[in-house]
């Protein structure tokens, strides 16, 4: 299901900027600092204009972001693997292109939880994949919760909603998404067992 009107909200820029792609954990990690901030008085504001408190029960998940080129992957991923801050990771391969799963030792917000896990992605062989920040990913435990944000948001935000459903390792996920006027995605979901199980290895 799609809906979609206009966004009245304050513009939320989540770009970072495909001129001068990210190739340093330093600076990855100064940029994303300052796009949660965003991100959290963003949703605050949300809440704030419907007089609801719409996120409760919600918690980060991750950060996608997606690489220009196979050098900038290659740079960047070897400036995470390299740094302190960064204990764990796990690589997959999805859509023809490896991804690199990262946790953070500490977190870079300790609202919602704590933002601990990022996503970076090679570009794809024919070079089709769009570069730079995708989505934060937001998610609920309880699905009561979260149906209530989804209903609310549905019928009263002026935001851009898409609503889904998605299976995780054949485990079906509920998800809809908040689409803002820089064209990037903030994705609200239900908890994944499969995400679960792999940060849990991490």
């Amino acid at each position: 299901m799609h809906r979609r009107c206009e966004h009245t909200y304050p513009y939320f820029d989540l770009k970072s900027g495909n001129e001068t792609p990210i190739t340093s954990f330093k600076v990855f990690l100064s940029f994303f600092t300052n796009k949660t901030n965003d991100l959290v008085t963003y949703l605050d504001k949300l809440s704030i204009e419907h007089d609801q408190n719409l996120f409760k029960g919600c918690f980060f998940g991750h950060i996608r972001y997606r690489c220009k080129t196979k050098e900038q992957y290659q740079k960047l991923k070897h400036s995470i693997l390299q740094s302190k801050k960064v204990p764990s990771t796990h690589i997959s391969i999805v859509n023809g292109r490896e991804i690199l799963l990262f946790k953070l030792i500490d977190p870079i917000s300790k609202q919602y939880g704590g933002l601990q896990f990022f996503e970076i992605c090679d570009q794809k062989d024919d070079e089709d994949q769009k570069a730079g920040f995708h989505h934060f990913e937001m998610v609920y435990k309880n699905r009561k919760d979260f149906k209530e944000t989804e209903t609310f948001l549905f019928f009263n935000s002026k935001s851009i909603l898409t609503q889904e459903v998605r299976k995780r390792e054949g485990v079906e996920q509920l998800l809809f998404k908040i689409i803002v006027q820089s064209g990037v995605e903030i994705f609200i979901t239900t908890v994944s067992l499969y995400d679960i199980a792999l940060r849990r290895n991490m």
